[in-house]
């Protein structure tokens, strides 16, 4: 069974042990674990391990194969083998390739402890372990218990309190409008459309059905002619100039219906770029908690369905409907003309056609929201099943997916069953209207027949024969444009999401070199992600200087995350202020402050395109600079054996590179931005413990001058820190320089410190050797 890293919605560590726990419950024989350590703390690393991978755990019994680029808990393995370069190199057990292998002793090495120390670290655990080890019937009852009560109450409490914060992050549940569509909708439309369009429509159309009743008036006066027996020159001549007419009036009539669907499809087209555009707008400058809570089919789904109901629906919808309505319009004028009685026969008629329409255009109005709505949940399981296509097919639930897929399917199905009953409905009543406006016209010429003449009564009964058809598609397109307007009401939906703070503020704008010192004061700041949650972070005050450099560190959960998204103001504090420079970000545009500082995220961002775009974006730097950081990261020989070099074509998501590879891109293209404030959040989680430490050497050279933030499961990342930064269910628990703190034995850095097997005397070790390579 191969479990990955996969999940959305929660923090990396999070991700990780909802992995790991799927994977136990699958009750595989054998477990593939693709380092499922590397993104939780000391403490947590240790539970897990003991109470799950070890062979005390949960898994006992199983075949185990964890591929790992930690050290902490090598020596309890039963088998170790190392590759290198796409080999296998050497394997046996920890005592003696930790003699003969020199890969692993660069690998204990590179977290600073010697072989004498380690195998020290080894025995004590092993007491240790021996000293507090649980009966195997106890783990296998209550498998997550810890023993010590200091341990129980740092460790399962801050898990409660994480569940029950994210029985509140659930996904709300999309709104379905009811009732007719607003009149406001429909002039949001028209305002897109343009007024000056819009005034051209209108008059092209009158225009039109002008045109089109005295084209069919002047053919009834000229078969009228044509039934008197008048056999002079001049009937010839007449007729001739009636022809002439008759022709004109027709081409006429079809150059102004032309350009009248013309200025239609014109107008739609502003229309539909102008809507694409405010909401993708509303999209892009939405807050994170938007996202949050929308999954991203329900985004698509408007991007997709709705934008072509808009593009190309309506547009066709509406021309049908003047079509339709100028035949309509003509049809009933000369109803009226041939006979004023016809008034008296169309009004009852009218009224039950106007019943008939309101009841099939609500329920086919409700019919399409719901239509749309159910297709978002189509369009998120199959993002959902494409993302973890990989997990599904190794826990052989591709059935599970595939009926919840049907299942979604047949939902939206039913809508569309449910349109056609409506429709058929629709069809049989108009058909009766239809029918009774022939009679009435029959027996109304009959009646009449000495006061009409042939050519009325003939213009009169065909009208009335097409009547049926022009109803059918009168009623049929004004429900088209009111349940396709939905669209329109549904896109005005995100156009009007509650924006972030403004990109910029041209009176509160900084300096273009701000920030020049890169210096960091946190005042009393507590956030929440959104108002129905609790908070975050809770009076949290920290002091920055130039130039330091601060390792942040806490359980997963604790707020570490958090404060850095409050440093780019994507999530807005509730209270306290974080003023760099002198300057409250509060008061400064997004854009201004986003683009001074670099963050290096936990999950590589990389886009399809070269190489050289990944790095440099925006293309403002030669190609001497990139492949100068591309040497810092130590990532420069792989790219030169890419086919290209920098124009190597890099799949979507970087799927063609390896994870470490991807960070490491990731970690250039920050260099290459040189700004004073970095943030490294777990940046180098999926890199080698070797590779790992000669980027940290780059980091302190090359951003010696720069303020930089680390946050770090992996504690000799941070190490050679100006200050440890401490937090624990978001609040500040410990802020003080790290040997200050790892000599205090009641200090949470100098627990975790002994969870990791490292000790103060490390610390003056890898300040001593760190500091001496980059002054070097």
């Amino acid at each position: 069974m191969i479990q990955y890293k996969v999940g959305i919605n929660l923090s990396g560590g999070q991700r990780q042990r909802v992995s790991l726990a799927r994977a136990l419950y699958s009750n595989a024989d054998i477990y593939l674990l693709d380092d499922p350590l590397s993104a939780v703390d000391a403490h947590v690393g240790a539970h897990i391990f003991k109470h799950v991978i070890g062979s005390k755990g949960l898994l006992n019994g199983k075949t185990r194969i964890l591929v790992t680029h930690g050290v902490s808990h090598l020596h309890k393995c039963d088998d170790i083998i190392i590759i290198s370069q796409g080999e296998i190199v050497d394997h046996g057990l920890y005592n003696d390739l930790i003699q003969r292998s020199k890969i692993l002793r660069e690998f204990v090495h590179s977290v600073a402890l010697s072989e004498k120390e380690q195998y020290q670290h080894e025995i004590n655990d092993i007491e240790r372990r021996q000293s507090i080890s649980t009966p195997p019937t106890e783990l296998v009852s209550n498998p997550l218990e810890i023993t010590k009560n200091d341990v129980q109450q740092t460790e399962l409490q801050p898990i409660t309190v994480e569940i029950e914060e994210e029985k509140k992050k659930l996904i709300q549940k999309e709104t379905v409008q009811t009732g007719s569509v607003k009149l406001r909708i429909f002039s949001i439309y028209i305002r897109a459309c343009k007024s000056s369009m819009i005034t051209l429509l209108t008059i092209f159309f009158c225009l039109t059905t002008f045109v089109t009743l005295c084209t069919n008036i002047w053919l009834s006066k000229w078969t009228d002619k044509s039934t008197k027996n008048d056999t002079s020159s001049s009937l010839s001549n007449s007729r001739i100039r009636d022809m002439n007419i008759y022709s004109a009036l027709g081409l006429t009539q079809g150059f102004l219906a032309f350009v009248m669907h013309f200025v239609l499809k014109l107008a739609a087209y502003i229309a539909g770029r102008k809507l694409h555009w405010i909401i993708l707008i509303g999209v892009l400058h939405s807050p994170m908690s938007f996202f949050d809570t929308t999954p991203v089919g329900r985004i698509i789904n408007r991007f997709a369905k709705d934008i072509d109901s808009i593009d190309t629906a309506l547009p066709n919808a509406f021309s049908q409907a003047l079509t339709t309505l100028i035949t309509v319009v003509a049809t009933l004028i000369i109803l009226i003309y041939g006979s004023w009685i016809a008034i008296f026969e169309l009004i009852p008629l009218t009224i039950l056609f106007a019943y008939v329409q309101r009841i099939y255009i609500s329920s086919s109005r409700q019919l399409r929201r719901l239509d749309s709505v159910t297709r978002s949940s189509i369009y998120a399981n199959f993002g959902e099943t494409i993302h973890g296509l990989s997990s599904i097919r190794a826990y052989r639930v591709q059935q599970r997916f595939i009926d919840m897929s049907d299942n979604f399917m047949d939902r939206n199905q039913s809508c569309n069953f449910a349109s056609s009953v409506a429709n058929r409905w629709l069809g049989v009543r108009l058909e009766m209207i239809s029918n009774l406006i022939i009679l009435f016209t029959a027996i109304t010429s009959v009646f009449l027949r000495d006061h009409l003449t042939a050519g009325t009564v003939g213009l009169m009964i065909t009208y009335a024969l097409q009547i049926t058809n022009s109803l059918n598609l009168l009623v049929r397109t004004s429900s088209e444009i009111e349940t396709n307007i939905v669209s329109v009401e549904r896109i005005n939906e995100y156009a009007e999401l509650n924006p972030e703070a403004p990109w910029e503020i041209p009176a509160k704008k900084p300096s273009p070199h701000w920030p020049t010192n890169g210096s960091i004061q946190i005042n009393e700041l507590s956030m929440r992600y959104r108002e129905n949650l609790q908070l975050v972070l809770k009076d949290v005050t920290v002091n920055v200087e130039d130039g330091e450099k601060i390792g942040i560190i806490g359980r997963t959960g604790s707020g570490k995350t958090s404060l850095c998204s409050a440093l780019f103001r994507i999530i807005e504090p509730t209270t306290g202020t974080i003023i760099i420079d002198n300057i409250d970000i509060r008061f400064i545009g997004l854009h201004d402050l986003r683009s001074k500082i670099t963050i290096i995220p936990q999950d590589a961002v990389i886009f399809a395109g070269t190489v050289r775009f990944n790095i440099d974006p925006l293309g403002n730097c030669s190609d001497a600079e990139i492949w100068n950081v591309l040497e810092l990261v130590h990532i420069k020989e792989r790219v030169i054996l890419m086919e290209n070099g920098l124009s190597y074509l890099l799949a979507e998501g970087g799927q063609n590179m390896s994870a470490g590879e991807r960070q490491l891109l990731c970690l250039a293209r920050a260099l290459l931005r040189k700004s004073k404030i970095f943030i490294l959040d777990e940046a180098t989680a999926a890199i080698d413990m070797e590779t790992d430490r000669l980027i940290q050497l780059t980091i302190r050279s090359a951003l010696k001058d720069a303020t930089v933030l680390t946050i770090a499961h992996r504690l000799h990342t941070i190490l050679d820190s100006t200050k440890i930064l401490v937090l624990s269910d978001g609040c500040v628990q410990e802020y003080d320089d790290p040997i200050r703190l790892a000599t205090n034995s009641n200090s949470a850095f100098a627990k975790l410190l002994h969870d990791a097997n490292i000790r103060p005397s490390d610390i003056t070790m890898v300040l001593t050797s760190r500091r001496s390579n980059v002054s070097s």
